[in-house]
């Protein structure tokens, strides 16, 4: 799905389509590569409503993280090479299966350890967003386990 094609999926209001956009936007002069892939991290408060954390961009070379919860003015975001630089990935789910289409139920969540660095970043996902999450971690993290 296209990037609009994924804004709907997840149902974001324009205030936080306006704001994923800022962030992107910052990444993509930076890392001057084409960023195919988008993921924004969210989950579920007790009342039901969503909290859009982050956003993750995905590149043939670089993984990035920024920040959705920021001040207005501000932006804090981490690009790191993803080749070859996957040391862990630690999954944590609920009522999702790998093998299954998510369910609303949906809980999934996944903690990439980068070895170059050392910084861990950390995606949610819920619902339908749990297959997002699932590809992603499929197409640019469980192929770039560094071998000791």
């Amino acid at each position: 799905m296209n990037v609009l094609e994924y804004y709907e999926f997840l149902s974001l209001t324009p205030p936080v389509r306006s704001r994923v956009e800022e962030v992107v936007s910052q990444i993509r002069a930076l890392c001057q590569e084409d960023m195919s892939d988008i993921f924004i991290s969210e989950y579920v408060q007790q009342d039901g409503s969503h909290i859009y954390g982050s956003v993750w961009t995905f590149s043939k070379t670089f993984v990035s993280e920024g920040l959705l919860l920021q001040a207005a003015d501000s932006t804090r975001f981490d690009v790191v090479q993803v080749k070859g630089n996957v040391a862990q990935i630690v999954i944590e789910q609920r009522h999702f299966d790998w093998n299954a289409p998510a369910a609303d139920s949906s809980r999934l969540t996944v903690e990439v350890r980068f070895r170059l660095t050392g910084l861990v970043g950390q995606m949610q996902a819920t619902g339908r967003n749990c297959e997002v999450l699932r590809e992603l971690v499929m197409k640019y993290l469980v192929n770039s386990f560094t071998l000791l």
